[in-house]
């Protein structure tokens, strides 16, 4: 397929990054609105080709300049394409793989065996039994410490008040007592599952013990496996070197390295003396964890990113242009802390996949180093805190494990909720067999409680004020749509927004904001940090 020159001049969305290890130089390859286009067109052909598996894959498009200056497109897919890894019009695997041949099978049959072991004894009926009720100690638990958190900030109240009284002695004194017994329930509780758990625990850790062999056993053949293998496949850059895989990270490359579309594309390139232009990788198929079909996706950060600056070396300086650095708004700084209003579809921290996220773009912006202080949701919006130091780092992870963090959202929920307060408790669990997915659990599940409240209706749309008293994943999402009936607005995960309004059908983003962060100061007792947003959900200018 061949496209004119003007592909070079098409806006670049992204860059693959990586420095040469040579120079030292910093080397990049655009991801354009060209290439972009190409991979929609490719999209929509799968989308109507029987040919294309459903299960879900990363595709590749790299555009690439031949000696004559024509520009033609290569395409790739990760992994194996309906059983096979070489395919007629697609780029090949990297060379040296097929050396290995019955050395391989037979170690993949081995790891079939441990694996099926391990299920066998994870299944166990002792197992099972034991991790289900250390899970529901764990639920009864941390439903009594949220008790005792609400009556232990009463009785703060409660001493507040007595010593501006005369004679406060008998009030403190009863306040006393009454800490004393939440402390004696707390403590009864743990005795009391200790006692139901003892019986099973000495069965229970054998087969712990078994299932550890078991795991290790597994994860030296496939580390071995994985060391031939990068030992035998090698790769070419766009300055004539070949080196393995092994060559390029003697500390080790984890399982699957170059099998991405990305090395697929720049070694047949490089090895084909094609001057690579720009290349763009994308989901197709059924969504698998955190991958949506028709999105792109940059070079993942365990496999791919750690080769980017081999694989780049070499390569032409027209493609060598200048990244926008985008500035993020910082709403609450001390010494301490740093705090910015996120934007819906950034990463908090670094990924899986290399994608821009807001860490590193603010440790670039400061030229510092920070520690998360926890996190949103890539497509939710909203004050994001970072420390600065581990010693705040750990300070504010102590009040949120404590739950001395008030954290106040808005969302827009599709529908018409009736009540105008409440309370959801719900208890939550990973869905195992749909990543990243939640599910209600109420058997295995951890305790997930928010409150909400209504402060607008309109147009079919209901505006809430969220505060979770826990912080399980994807907990006001799931709460939402399975306990109000209105999932929010732009959900991908746990809704959607077919029976709504036509003037809203273009709001793809998640209506989720985390407005007002409150914690209490490390400096001054009794005295609190809060950090409001200075944004907020768009939608309420439009309708």
């Amino acid at each position: 397929m061949k496209h004119p020159e003007q592909a070079l001049q098409s806006e670049s969305t992204y860059w693959y990054i990586g420095k040469c290890p040579l120079s030292g130089k910093e080397l990049r390859l655009p991801r354009t609105l060209q290439v972009e286009d190409l991979a929609q067109q490719w999209m929509a052909k799968m989308a109507t080709d029987a040919q294309f598996p459903l299960a879900g894959k990363m595709y590749g498009l790299l555009l690439a300049k031949s000696a004559t200056g024509e520009i033609s497109t290569l395409k790739a897919f990760s992994g194996l394409w309906q059983g096979q890894s070489s395919v007629a019009g697609w780029v090949p695997p990297l060379p040296g793989r097929e050396t290995l041949g019955v050395a391989e099978l037979e170690t993949i049959q081995q790891l079939t065996v441990l694996r099926e072991q391990i299920v066998l004894a994870q299944n166990s009926p002792v197992h099972q039994e034991y991790a289900a009720l250390l899970t529901e100690s764990q639920k009864q638990r941390d439903r009594l410490n949220i008790q005792l958190q609400t009556r232990r900030h009463e009785r703060q109240q409660q001493r507040d008040q007595a010593i501006q009284r005369p004679n406060p002695e008998i009030a403190l004194a009863a306040i006393e007592q009454a800490s004393k017994a939440d402390s004696r329930c707390k403590r009864e509780l743990k005795e009391y599952w200790q006692t139901r758990l003892r019986p099973l625990q000495l069965e229970f850790d054998q087969l712990n013990n078994k299932i550890r062999d078991l795991k290790q056993q597994r994860q030296v053949l496939s580390q071995t496996l994985q060391a031939q293998l990068h030992a035998t496949t090698t790769i070419t850059n766009f300055a004539g070197e070949t080196k393995s895989l092994q060559t390029l990270r003697p500390t080790g490359l984890p399982t699957g390295s170059g099998e991405c579309c990305a090395p697929k594309l720049l070694h047949y390139a490089a090895s084909h003396q094609l001057t690579p232009v720009a290349m763009a990788e994308f989901w197709w198929g059924e969504a698998v964890g955190d991958k949506q079909p028709g999105v792109f996706y940059g070079a993942c950060a365990d496999r791919c990113q750690p080769m980017m600056g081999f694989m780049l070396s070499g390569l032409a300086a027209e493609v060598q242009k200048r990244v926008p650095t985008n500035q993020l708004k910082v709403i609450y700084e001390d010494q301490d802390l740093v705090a910015i209003d996120k934007p819906s579809d950034l990463l908090s921290v670094p990924g899986r996949y290399g994608q821009p996220n807001a860490q590193q773009l603010l440790e670039q912006q400061l030229a510092i180093n920070l520690y998360p202080a926890h996190r949103l949701d890539q497509d939710t919006s909203g004050v994001l805190l970072f420390a600065k130091n581990l010693g705040a780092y750990h300070w504010v992870a102590r009040c949120f494990a404590e739950r001395r963090v008030v954290k106040v959202y808005q969302a827009v929920l599709v529908g018409n909720v009736l009540a105008s307060e409440g309370v959801v408790d719900l208890p939550l669990a990973a869905d195992i067999n749909d990543r990243p997915r939640q599910k209600v659990d109420r058997d295995l599940g951890k305790l997930s409680v928010t409150e909400f409240r209504v402060f607008k209706r309109r147009d079919g749309l209901t505006w809430v004020e969220l505060r979770p008293l826990t912080g399980r994943t994807h907990q006001l999402r799931l709460h939402m749509a399975i306990s109000l009936g209105a999932a929010i607005l732009g959900d991908r995960l746990y809704g959607n927004n077919v029976a709504i309004d036509d003037r809203f059908l273009a709001e793809t983003r998640l209506h989720l904001h985390a407005q007002t962060l409150i914690l209490p100061s490390r400096e001054a007792k009794d005295a609190e940090i809060m950090i409001v947003s200075q944004s907020d959900l768009r939608i309420t200018e439009s309708i």
